[in-house]
């Protein structure tokens, strides 16, 4: 077991681009805790011999902002393979940070992936699910590094349904204030994204019978709840019913 050394220099400390994103409100909350009991001591910081932080970046941020001492183990044979390593088998890393982590180490997949997010200002939960991308080899392939971006198929198809959202989005928008609050969240674009892959959906039938049955559109606890509530709309007084 390597030895636990106990700093307040925190200048000797480096942080790597390819760690996750440095969450504000993970660091107030880990500031919250260490003033209640200061516990640092029992889980330190992971360092390579060149002082780079590989585990525990938002602890340090911590220390450091309520000046109280880092724990620290060094280790010569971490690296940065060993950030997403560390971290792929937990809940302190996202999705999100480890394509964070992979793009910055020059994987042209994850940096796709990032710049399909941007491009239609979508979380990585939404990108992954509109990809078919959510779970299972996907998953462990974007915590593994193997992720692979899909193909010019699955992409138009998904800016396809990214596209008519925005359009039922904006329909329901033109009837209904209240409902603005909710027609963002993921809910409700997983329902939706489930209603446009019916093979006999028509999206301005749909627009129409939203705008004829505003008053139905109200918030539901999930996206199954969205989908059936959008799915009652659209079926209602129609002779080629969804499914």
């Amino acid at each position: 077991m390597s030895e636990i050394h106990e700093t307040k220099n925190y200048s000797i400390f480096k942080l790597n681009a390819a760690n996750a994103v440095i969450k504000k409100e993970h660091v107030d909350r880990l500031k919250a805790s260490i003033k209640l009991k200061n516990m640092l001591h029992l889980r330190p910081i992971l360092v390579n011999s060149e002082m780079e932080i590989i585990d525990g970046q938002h602890r340090f941020t911590a220390a450091k902002e309520l000046n109280v001492a880092v724990f620290y183990e060094m280790d010569s044979s971490l690296n940065e393979d060993d950030m997403a390593l560390l971290n792929s088998n937990s809940r302190t890393w996202s999705n999100s940070d480890f394509v964070h982590h992979f793009q910055n180490r020059g994987k042209k997949d994850y940096q796709m992936l990032n710049d399909f997010c941007k491009k239609h200002e979508l979380v990585m939960t939404q990108a992954l699910h509109i990809l078919g991308q959510q779970g299972g080899r996907s998953a462990g392939g974007i915590k593994s590094g193997m992720y692979k971006f899909p193909g010019k198929e699955i992409i138009e198809k998904a800016e396809q349904h990214l596209w008519m959202l925005g359009a039922v989005q904006e329909a329901i928008r033109n009837k209904s204030l209240s409902a603005t609050a909710f027609i963002s969240k993921i809910g409700f674009f997983r329902g939706c994204m489930a209603i446009f892959a019916h093979e006999n959906f028509s999206l301005d039938l749909f627009i129409k019978k939203i705008e004829l049955h505003i008053d139905k559109i109200q918030k539901r606890a999930d996206a199954t709840g969205y989908y059936n509530m959008l799915k009652d709309i659209y079926n209602w007084k129609n002779s080629h019913p969804l499914e």
